[in-house]
């Protein structure tokens, strides 16, 4: 028991321990858990905006044009007339070969789906730069708008260069602030680096860089050898080895004027159907009004105004939906800190009332963009014809000899599985023989050197200009099919040479009732397929479909009778104009699921209630 005393107890041996009590900070984020939920859902609204529903309608001519492009760059094969894209085109190959490769893993959903990833990390982008420039609410609140903001939606919908410029561009300006605050090297390398890629995208991105690089300037020597030199001197190197093609672009740009809007169209598209972008506007000036957001206002609002600047010069109208999303970056936390700052002044030291007044006040500001820019109608922002009557005609039609003449290019992308780029003629430029231009397509069109003419009334005073010049030229075609495409109505219309005759398959499918350009009169809203399969054997199937505004199956496959003959009871639901052109395709399939014939019947109309025609284009 007395040893127990020799035992060296720690409590009685070493010095007391202070107990340090761990303080605050003065700044410490009391709402980080309810700042991460609500980007939680902010990020949720931006997916679901963007991400939803990408077989909307078959591909833009800017989304198809540029996977062409990118495919032939990939592949080091340029095919006539697309072998010099860099002339016709306003960025180099980044975004082509982005978009090639998303449209080899997974065709138009997968680009879709890109683009519409590039625009999520567009909007933490803006929360990441807007947070830096002011504060953590100012960023949750930027982020939010650009969230539901139509413009922002419409450029992750709709796959083209701006859809990776933009998104580098934002990542570009998050970079730049971070650098700004911190002086840090990599912050400068990063932001060099998403800006050249931005540029790489699109080259109008570079009217903000000399701006960018004045401000750099400020900071010294380390900003000026990381970002200032390393920027000038990619872009200036950029330049020097494709001088020929540049200076070739910059003269057809001058010359292009297929993007300015008559002037009564242009109001509408700058100001009656932008009243999204004019509140965001009013907003973002107001914050001139305060003296402590007054100097990252007016840098901010330079960098818009540049943006202006230059689709004043270019009047590049048609193309304003998507680039005022450039001024927008700007602007957006611009109006989130105008309202912040002015609920601040308002309610002082009242936190309650300024948290429920500042919170209510960038809500309604998004909830107002949002209605404004109606992004949840498709139909108010699909502004070209949907193709898919005309890819349902040729499915297995057309054949490696055929020459094809298209007012739309974006067949250049459906059908380069089957022909070459020089098989297939747009109306943007073809030269035939000693001609060029209009009279080229007279003179081809008059000599017979298509096999198929497909119109559909395109986009642009391209493709009108060449109905005009071919249609009383016609003689020596066939009218093959007309229908109607249906989100702009336009009329589809296919010919064929007069001596290009349907080879007859075996086995083969016909439907019988009902017929190509017929009203039909619904039984319980439905009608009876009637098809004849010829040489089927036992087991096989047929399959019917049905084409209002996409593709319906009508239900599961249809046995085929020893004699031949299969029904399958389908719906007539077609709306509005869609009543007047529907599109019914039956596929026979062996026993193994395998497809041996198709065919299509198109231009069938639902009758009305009454049982009267519909009153079709």
């Amino acid at each position: 028991m007395a040893s127990l005393f020799l035992i060296n107890s720690p409590r009685e041996t070493s010095a007391p321990t202070r107990v340090k009590m761990v303080q605050p900070a003065p700044q410490a984020d009391h709402f980080q858990t309810e700042r991460a939920l609500a980007l939680m859902l902010i990020a949720a609204a931006a997916v679901f905006l963007r991400a939803w529903d990408p077989w909307y309608s078959t591909a833009y001519m800017d989304e198809s044009i540029y996977v062409v492009y990118g495919r032939m760059f990939l592949t080091h094969h340029f095919e006539s007339p697309l072998s010099t894209p860099l002339q016709w085109s306003f960025g180099w190959y980044l975004w082509p070969a982005m978009a090639a490769v998303a449209d080899k893993i997974g065709g138009l959903f997968a680009l879709r789906e890109m683009a519409a990833t590039l625009g999520v990390i567009t909007v933490a982008a803006t929360y990441g730069f807007a947070t830096r420039v002011f504060s953590n609410i100012v960023g949750l609140g930027a982020a939010a708008v650009m969230a539901v903001l139509a413009p922002a939606v419409l450029v992750s919908r709709i796959a083209t260069r701006d859809s990776g410029c933009i998104c580098f561009f934002a990542l570009g300006l998050w970079a730049f602030a971070c650098a700004w605050q911190t002086d840090r090297k990599r912050h400068w390398t990063y932001a060099a680096l998403c800006f050249f890629a931005a540029f790489l995208c699109k080259y109008l991105v570079a009217i903000f860089f000399p701006l960018l690089v004045l401000l750099a300037l400020w900071k010294g020597r380390k900003a000026i050898f990381i970002f200032c030199l390393p920027l000038f001197a990619a872009c200036a190197i950029y330049a020097g080895i494709n001088a020929h093609d540049l200076l070739y672009l910059l003269k057809y740009g001058s010359s292009y004027s297929s993007l300015r809007a008559p002037a009564a169209e242009a109001r509408q598209i700058y100001f009656w159907n932008r009243w999204d972008f004019w509140i965001i506007a009013v907003c973002a000036l107001s914050t001139l009004l305060f003296r402590e957001l007054r100097r990252r206002g007016a840098i901010l609002l330079l960098g818009a105004c540049a943006f202006f600047a230059f689709q004043l010069k270019t009047r590049a109208d048609y193309d304003y939906w998507k680039h005022v999303n450039y001024a927008l970056l700007f602007l957006v936390p611009l109006a989130v800190a105008a309202i912040i700052y002015a609920v601040r002044r308002l309610y002082g030291n009242n936190y309650f009332r300024r948290m429920l007044w500042g919170v209510g006040g960038v809500v309604a500001l998004a909830i107002a963009v949002a209605a404004l820019g109606k992004t949840e109608n498709t139909d108010r922002f699909v502004f070209w014809p949907d193709v898919e009557p005309v890819l349902a005609f040729f499915e297995g039609r057309l054949t490696p000899n055929d020459r094809l003449l298209v007012d739309d290019t974006v067949f250049r992308y459906y059908f380069q599985s089957t022909l070459h780029q020089y098989q297939i003629t747009d109306p943007m430029f073809f030269r035939y023989g000693q001609n060029l231009g209009d009279d080229a397509y007279k003179n081809a069109v008059s000599a017979g050197a298509f096999t198929y003419i497909v119109l559909d009334e395109g986009i642009g005073e391209e493709a009108r200009r060449l109905d005009v010049d071919i249609r009383p030229l016609l003689g020596g075609y066939d009218l093959q099919m007309e229908a109607f495409e249906p989100t702009l109505g336009h009329k589809v219309e296919i010919y064929a040479r007069k001596d290009q005759v349907a080879p007859e398959t075996m086995p083969g499918i016909r439907i019988v009732s009902p017929v190509s350009k017929s009203v039909v009169v619904p039984q319980k809203e439905q009608i009876v397929v009637q098809g004849i399969a010829k040489g089927a054997q036992p087991g096989w199937s047929a399959q019917v479909e049905v084409f209002t505004d996409r593709w319906y199956v009508a239900g599961p496959n249809v046995a085929i009778y020893p004699d031949g003959r299969f029904n399958q009871a389908i719906s007539l639901s077609g709306q509005g104009r869609q009543q007047c052109s529907h599109l019914i395709r039956a596929r026979l399939f062996d026993e193994k699921g395998n497809q041996r014939a198709v065919i299509l019947n198109y231009g069938i109309a639902r009758a009305n209630p009454d049982g009267s025609a519909p009153l079709c284009r």
